[in-house]
């Protein structure tokens, strides 16, 4: 069997880690979890995620302040926005800062499944000439 994609989920919520847990569980996808942003931050460096999946509304640092942390560290990682606070001006902030996808909680196995699957997709290529 080939290596697992890890995966990393910053959520203070910790039901939702379980349930993407469970959503992942048997998948080719390895996750990596953080109850807090800091920690998050402190995974993406340690363990170099495919992918990192992250909630706006969270205590101490909020997932917009840990996306920009994120590029600052990393500018080439797949970021993808999570969130139960689901509105117009969420979405189009996450895409201004450069976030590879949005997932509106609630969500089903079938949405995170397609975001890691678009947010992992090669970059196209563009003329370098």
């Amino acid at each position: 069997m080939s290596e697992k994609i890890p995966i990393l989920v910053i959520d203070d919520e910790l039901d939702v880690l379980k349930l993407v847990e469970f959503l992942l569980w048997n998948t080719e996808y390895e996750l990596l979890k953080a109850s807090d942003a800091e920690r998050g931050l402190q995974l993406v460096q340690e363990k170099r995620p495919a992918v990192v999946i992250v909630d706006i509304m969270m205590p101490r640092m909020d997932g917009f302040t840990a996306l920009k942390r994120i590029r600052e560290l990393i500018p080439d990682l797949p970021v993808i926005i999570f969130t139960a606070r689901s509105t117009r001006s969420d979405e189009k902030k996450a895409e201004e800062m450069g976030a590879n996808g949005f997932i509106a909680k609630p969500f089903n196995r079938q949405k995170l499944i397609s975001a890691l699957e678009n947010a992992l997709k090669p970059a196209p290529l563009t003329a370098q000439e």
